[in-house]
């Protein structure tokens, strides 16, 4: 996986940071991401599951997104993608 921070992109609606790919878009300093293992393992997770679901993964993923903000009221805790990249690793306090 990849790590590239963009300014003060921040496209995870819980987190630290969103994975395309194999490319970590961090909201923080690279340096901070860097000193995050648990953060990274959760990231690189959401590699795995893109290079074993290709570009299918965007549209399943905003599928459980929006499974889990209809039944919690946010876009982690019910999204099955999330749960098997680890959630407490990912940040989410559910």
């Amino acid at each position: 996986m990849r790590e590239t921070q963009i300014g003060n992109l921040h496209l995870d609606p819980g987190g630290g940071g969103t994975t395309i790919g194999d490319v970590l878009i961090a909201s923080m300093p690279t340096a901070k991401v860097l000193q995050n293992p648990c953060l990274l393992a959760h990231e690189y997770q959401h590699a795995k599951h893109w290079a074993g679901r290709g570009p299918d993964f965007a549209v399943a993923y905003a599928g459980e997104m929006l499974k889990s903000h209809t039944r919690l009221g946010d876009y982690g805790c019910a999204n099955c993608f999330k749960y098997s990249a680890n959630l407490e690793w990912g940040g989410y306090v559910c």
